[in-house]
């Protein structure tokens, strides 16, 4: 029969193992703004990828359970991009503030507030040498990923 002392060794060392597992894996996500190498085509996605924007391949791990969101970054300013994708979907964004700074929110399927599918374009907040970010967010269909 196990000691106290010898229980609680049992389940300290785990614990503690566990908690540097965690701290390893928060240390090692990638950085908002290193960009991957894929790329992706709007035929994937179901919607308009913006000219030479670079898509961050870790993104879709961003995105709140349920949800699955493609986020790329351009050197292009907000407004520029915004009138992309005015022309490609027909549609105006509904303009949003943040951080005194505007978001255009193209929502694309559903209404706003909560859309199920849409294009976000704002100016980079996040770091990085990119000035804008273009993230294509749709909630994902249960049975699909």
């Amino acid at each position: 029969m196990d000691t106290g002392d010898q229980m609680r060794k049992k389940i300290f060392v785990p614990a503690i193992l566990l908690m540097l597992l965690f701290a390893a894996a928060a240390m090692a996500q990638p950085k908002p703004h290193s960009a991957a190498g894929k790329t992706l085509s709007g035929k994937e996605i179901g919607y308009p990828v913006y000219p030479g924007s670079k898509y961050l391949e870790h993104s879709g791990s961003m995105a709140a359970p349920g949800w699955k969101s493609y986020i790329f970054t351009s050197n292009d300013s907000p407004e520029k991009i915004k009138a992309f994708y005015e022309k490609k979907t027909g549609k105006k964004p509904v303009l949003l503030k943040k951080d005194k700074q505007t978001v255009y929110f193209f929502p694309m399927k559903g209404k706003p507030p909560i859309a199920d599918e849409y294009i976000n374009v704002e100016p980079n907040s996040y770091g990085g040498s990119a000035k804008t970010i273009i993230s294509i967010t749709k909630k994902i269909k249960k049975g699909k990923k």
